[in-house]
């Protein structure tokens, strides 16, 4: 059975954590009542929340996929785990090893610093469009090329036909 020791605080979709909101219509008087699931905030750091004690002063947040009468204060959750989650069981190692690739941390995994980070990334992004513009530019050139060549000759056309107009006078 998959089980994770929380290391640091987490919302987590734990089962049966519901909101209840209620409103009275006014049309008729009766009340409508919702049920909504919400994620449930978790700390290994928050003695409430401990569900396995070491002592008076240390304890643990465990959560698990599925209940287990082994393990009956395992939190029960549904979702993926994080990279903030110890893996206790070979199950749950096998898991968390599967999410490892969506776990790179943005900014430490950085060599270099933020900044020069974004600017590469303008240089790989303006890399891509230079390749589809190139791709592109044979037949997209000659076509600009008829369409400026066509508008010369309608310029050249419409001014012949100005400068041989004779000029109207008005006095």
């Amino acid at each position: 059975m998959a089980r994770w020791k929380l290391l640091n605080a987490h919302y987590i979709n734990v089962t049966g954590n519901t909101w209840e909101y209620k409103e009275t219509d006014r049309s008729n008087g009766r009340q409508i009542r919702r049920e909504f699931e919400v994620p449930q905030h978790l700390s290994p750091f928050d003695p409430s929340d401990w569900n396995y004690r070491d002592g008076q002063d240390d304890g643990d947040v465990i959560v698990s996929h599925k209940f287990d009468d082994r393990y009956p204060k395992d939190y029960v959750f549904r979702g993926e785990p994080t990279p903030d989650m110890l893996p206790l069981d070979d199950e749950a190692k096998e898991i968390s090893a599967s999410y490892a690739g969506k776990w790179k941390h943005p900014i430490e995994n950085l060599t270099v610093s933020y900044s020069q980070s974004l600017i590469d990334g303008f240089h790989d992004e303006m890399k891509v469009l230079q390749a589809k513009q190139e791709a592109g530019s044979g037949a997209d050139i000659k076509a600009l090329t008829e369409a400026v060549t066509q508008m010369a000759q309608m310029q050249a056309t419409v001014m012949a036909a100005l400068t041989n107009k004779p000029v109207e006078r008005r006095t």
